[in-house]
């Protein structure tokens, strides 16, 4: 028999750790084997116990200036030790709220809405959530700085990026360079759908690089970032214009990055760049080489510094990524290919 998933517990009300060490026991592959109510106590039982799940809320006891003790633990535990952390706040639900997307660029793994009462529907899907966790390999999330902005310069080329799990920080890392780069930035990254907006709020204020939500009919316009919304898959059309399908809605991501890729490779063909980034799963290799098989440009993260390799991976496996390189020097490299 396997043993018991490890979970830290990391919650200020004593009530609430009651209720979620019961929640998460409840399935007998997972074991609460310590509990922490403030950052300071977090960082010391994750060295301690060394589980393989943290879940963490964000209003900590403990934090210094405006940052919340939850993100500065969430920051100091994935510098010095990478575990899967799941954020379970209620500031999930709230749409306009940033917090989330700040615990995402700390390094948190993942999101959860923590409800007022747990249901017996809600406390499945937290436990599988914990043990689909488990087993992700992490990496230590490390800050780089970003190289200087380019200039603009006029350019009928693409690009597609897509990112799942780790992307946030890895995105801001990519994107900052990006600013006045001669190309439309079609991007998908996986996130709960209840913030997608905030997060594009955050990637712009971070990079510099105007972000906006994709509105289907519209023509991408260079130097900006075309985000996908919610429940929907974005595509380049064949007049160059945004494309927004619910359909197909069985994929396991909805927005897929193999649809934006592929709609890429099949609308401009050599003119288009793609590049797959930090996240759990396979999605965008396959959208990826089909760009290749197309004559377009490559990229993909190299497996030292994608806090989840498997989406790398998976596009440097089926051979779509003609180069793969860092985050910091992903941004340049695609400057200079969308300037080709």
């Amino acid at each position: 028999m396997n043993a018991a998933v490890s979970v830290l517990l990391v919650e200020d009300s004593p009530l609430e750790r009651r209720v979620l060490a019961e929640v998460l026991e409840a399935d007998g592959r997972i074991r609460v084997v310590a509990t922490a109510s403030s950052a300071a106590e977090a960082l010391g039982a994750a060295e301690r116990h060394r589980p393989q799940v943290i879940t963490m809320d964000l209003e900590l006891l403990g934090g210094g200036g405006h940052v919340p003790a939850g993100i500065q633990a969430i920051a100091e535990i994935m510098r010095v030790r990478a575990v899967p952390i799941l954020v379970l706040s209620a500031h999930v639900q709230e749409r306009e709220d940033r917090l989330a997307v700040e615990a995402l660029a700390a390094g948190a793994a993942d999101l959860f809405a923590k409800p007022g009462r747990w249901s017996e529907r809600e406390a499945d899907q937290l436990r599988r959530r914990v043990l689909v966790l488990s087993r992700v390999p992490m990496t230590t999330l490390h800050s780089t700085p970003a190289p200087p902005p380019s200039s603009r310069a006029g350019t009928s080329r693409v690009i597609g990026i897509v990112a799942s799990t780790g992307g946030p920080a890895t995105l801001r890392t990519v994107i900052s360079p990006m600013v006045g780069v001669p190309a439309p930035i079609l991007l998908v990254q996986h996130i709960h759908p209840s913030f997608v907006r905030s997060f594009g709020q955050w990637l712009e204020d971070e990079t510099g690089v105007p972000v906006r939500l994709a509105v289907a009919g519209e023509l991408p316009e260079p130097g900006t970032v075309y985000l996908a919304p919610p429940r929907a898959h974005l595509r380049l059309g064949d007049d160059r214009r945004v494309v927004l399908d619910p359909e197909p809605s069985e994929l396991l991501n909805r927005p897929s990055g193999d649809e934006l890729l592929s709609s890429i490779a099949r609308v401009v063909g050599a003119r288009g760049i793609g590049c797959v980034l930090t996240g759990m799963g396979s999605d965008g290799a396959d959208g990826l080489a089909q760009m290749r098989s197309r004559g377009a440009l490559t990229f993909a993260q190299d497996g030292a510094s994608a806090v989840v390799d498997g989406m790398p991976r998976a596009a440097r496996d089926n051979g779509a990524a003609q180069r793969v390189l860092p985050p910091e020097q992903l941004g340049p490299a695609l400057v200079r290919a969308a300037r080709a």
